[in-house]
C-alpha cells in the first residue's frame, strides 16, 4: 500500500502491480512495480522540492492470520527547469506621404515563449527603455486573453506607437529607435522568470527648405521710376521636409541696391519656427532714392539674391536660396526753357 505519495494530489492513487504469486516463503523475495507517467502539475509539483518523495508499506498474513507489516521510504532527486525568452519585432507603416512624419506607425510584437519545463504563470510584458518614453509616454502593450505559458507554449503581446511631431524630430537626431522590453513569468515557487531583448529600427526622417521670394514696385509719385517709388518684396518659407526647423532667418545675399539704399531691412512674421508642410512669410519694403534711380537706369532691372536658414533638430542649417529681378526703365529727358 502507498501510505504517502507527492504526487497523489496531481496524479492520482498509484496503481500497483503484484507479482503473479504473492505467498512468500522463508527467505524468498518478489517484486510489486509500478508505473508514474507524469503529467503537467506532477512536474509543476516536483519543481516546488526538486524531488519526490513516497513512503510504501508491504503486509503479509502469517499462519495465525496476524498481519505482519514494514514501510519503506523511497526519494527520487528531480530538478525541472525554468525559462522563458522573448523575441521583440518592429516594423513601420507609412501611413501618409513616403517618409517618416507624424501620424506613421510603429508596430511591435513580442513573443513571449515558455523554453523551460515548468508552467509560468502571469506572464507580462515592461518595456525597459524606449527612445520614444519622453516625446510619446509609455508604451501600452496588448496581451494575449490568457497569459499563462505551458512548456514550449508562445504567445504574442503587441503594442502599437503612432508617431508625433515630436517622435520624428528625435528620431531625426539618431536615425533610428532603440527599445527594451523584458518578460517575466511566475514560476510555480511564486519566484520571478524573466528574459529581456532589444529591438531596433533604422529611420531617416528629411529635413529641407524653400524659398519663394517675389518682388513688386509700387509706383508713389508720378508715372515711371522716380525717388520714393517703392519695391516690396515677399518671402514665402516652407518646410518641405519631415522634421520641425526653428529659428529660420532671411539673409540677403546680393543686392543691386546695397551701395545706394543700404541692407534691406527684413521682417519675419510673429513665430520662426516652422512644422513640417508649413509657410510662413517675412517681408521687406525699399524705398528708392535718386541713387537707387541712377543705379537702376544702368541695367534697367534690380537683382537680388536671399537665403533661409533654419536649424534642424540636430543644431545644423538647413538652406535654399533663392533670386528675384524686377525690369524698371527709369526715362533719362531734358527741357530748356
Amino acid at each position: 500500500t502507498e501510505d504517502q505519495f507527492d504526487l497523489a494530489s496531481t496524479n492520482g492513487t498509484m496503481t500497483i502491480t503484484p507479482p503473479l504469486d504473492t505467498t512468500l516463503s522463508p527467505g524468498e523475495t518478489q517484486q510489486w512495480t509500478a508505473t508514474v507517467t507524469l503529467n503537467q502539475a506532477d512536474v509543476d509539483a516536483i519543481y516546488v522540492d526538486n524531488d519526490v518523495d513516497n513512503l510504501a508499506t508491504a503486509t503479509g498474513t502469517d499462519p495465525y492470520n496476524l498481519p505482519v507489516t514494514d514501510v519503506d521510504p523511497a526519494t527520487i532527486k528531480l530538478q525541472p527547469a525554468s525559462s522563458i525568452e522573448l523575441l521583440n519585432n518592429v516594423r513601420f507603416t507609412d501611413n501618409r506621404d513616403v517618409g517618416v512624419e507624424a501620424g506613421d506607425v510603429l508596430n511591435y510584437t513580442f513573443d513571449v515563449t515558455n523554453t523551460g519545463e515548468v508552467t509560468l504563470t502571469n506572464v507580462t510584458i515592461t518595456e525597459d527603455q524606449c527612445d520614444l518614453a519622453s516625446t510619446n509616454g509609455t508604451m501600452t502593450i496588448t496581451p494575449p486573453a490568457n497569459t499563462d505559458l505551458a512548456p514550449g507554449e508562445t504567445k504574442q503581446w503587441t503594442a502599437t506607437v503612432t508617431l508625433n511631431q515630436d517622435d520624428v524630430d528625435a528620431i531625426y537626431i539618431d536615425n533610428d529607435v532603440d527599445n527594451l522590453a523584458t518578460a517575466t513569468g511566475t514560476d510555480p515557487n511564486g519566484n520571478p522568470v524573466e528574459d529581456d531583448d532589444p529591438a531596433t529600427i533604422n529611420l531617416t526622417p528629411a529635413s529641407s527648405i524653400e524659398l519663394l521670394k517675389n518682388v513688386s514696385f509700387t509706383d508713389l509719385g508720378d508715372v515711371g521710376v522716380d525717388a520714393g517709388d517703392q519695391l516690396n518684396y515677399t518671402f514665402d518659407v516652407t518646410n518641405t521636409g519631415e522634421v520641425t526647423l526653428s529659428n529660420v532667418q532671411i539673409t540677403e545675399d546680393q543686392f543691386d541696391l546695397a551701395a545706394t539704399n543700404g541692407t534691406m531691412t527684413i521682417t519675419p512674421p510673429d513665430d520662426t519656427d516652422l512644422s513640417p508642410g508649413e509657410t510662413q512669410q517675412w517681408t521687406a519694403t525699399v524705398t528708392l532714392n535718386q541713387d537707387d534711380v541712377d543705379a537702376i537706369y544702368v541695367d534697367n532691372d534690380v537683382d537680388n539674391l536671399a537665403t533661409d536658414t533654419g536649424t534642424d533638430p540636430n543644431g545644423q542649417p538647413v538652406e535654399y536660396d533663392d533670386p528675384a529681378t524686377i525690369n524698371l526703365t527709369p526715362a533719362s529727358s531734358i527741357e530748356l526753357l
